[in-house]
């Protein structure tokens, strides 16, 4: 008689804990998914936002840059399914703003400075070609390669207008 009591009560302990653990996990599929609509959206990409959700009603706290955020987040969040209610916690924090400038920046730089050490690393320039430092030598080198073309195209036009002078005379 003892053993099926102790077995009845632990049958019921352990059945609790496993229909506690099952209510809990649906509202952690609802914060996962409220967690990565936030994370995956450009705008709060990378901001201090902290979600719980609990019985359905998320609960969504950190800082964002702009009230605009703010509603932004919230109407993510209110678009999960299973999340019947948002209640927005987020302090609207210009300082955000300033990080996520700064932040943003900076990849922008480490990105400029990637391509241009791949573009650097792509060209060989041949060291029989000067490089252009100024102006000044570009226009001299300009000259330079087009002097013979402009002298070839003038005494080309010269001929051009003695052999018309030729065949008019000729008439």
């Amino acid at each position: 008689m003892r053993v099926g009591v102790w077995s009845a009560i632990a049958f019921a302990v352990v059945g609790n804990v496993a229909v506690a653990f099952a209510a809990d996990k649906p509202d952690d599929i609802k914060e996962n998914r409220v967690e990565a609509r936030l994370s995956h959206d450009a705008r709060l990409r990378g901001q201090d936002i902290h979600v719980d959700v609990d019985e359905g009603v998320a609960r969504i706290k950190g800082k964002v840059a702009t009230a605009a955020d703010k509603a932004r987040a919230e109407q993510l969040a209110a678009k999960v399914v299973g999340v019947r209610s948002v209640d927005n916690q987020l302090e609207v924090d210009p300082a955000v703003a300033k990080d996520r400038i700064e932040h943003n920046a900076d990849k922008a730089k480490e990105r400029i400075d990637d391509n241009a050490k791949k573009a650097k690393d792509r060209i060989s320039c041949d060291e029989s070609v000067p490089i252009v430092t100024t102006l000044a030598e570009a226009q001299n080198q300009i000259e330079e390669l087009t002097h013979p073309l402009i002298a070839t195209s003038s005494n080309a036009a010269g001929e051009l207008h003695s052999s018309e002078s030729q065949i008019a005379g000729t008439k």
